[in-house]
């Protein structure tokens, strides 16, 4: 089990205070949960409210649907230290160009 360093008052989605002060213990089903409905928004099968609901079921802690929002573009943020604006703008917004970039997105996935 890793250990994340408390850096604020909030504690974040997925994670509880641990015994050890200043640091956070990850529930594991949280983040699970965490991340498949991230990649359901990703592919537009939720919507923001509706994934909210669904996590506060499936995990019983509420999350807002701003919260969500703001981590479903961190990770967003990420991909776009990989590409320029342009090409940015062109994968989010033009359903044509998916095909040109999923191989640069997949090569990044699989390193994390």
């Amino acid at each position: 089990m890793t250990l994340k360093r408390k850096t604020s008052s909030t504690i974040p989605f997925g994670y509880r205070e641990s015994d050890v002060e200043g640091f956070l213990e990850p529930i594991e089903n949280e983040i699970q949960a965490l991340t498949e409905t991230k990649e359901h928004i990703k592919n537009g099968s939720l919507s923001l409210r509706g994934a909210a609901e669904q996590l506060e079921y499936d995990t019983g802690r509420k999350i807002s649907a701003e919260g969500l929002r703001k981590l479903v573009h961190k990770d967003r943020n990420k991909i776009k230290g990989l590409l320029d604006k342009h090409d940015v703008w062109c994968f989010f917004n033009k359903r044509k160009y998916y095909k040109r970039y999923t191989r640069l997105l997949y090569c990044y996935f699989k390193r994390r």
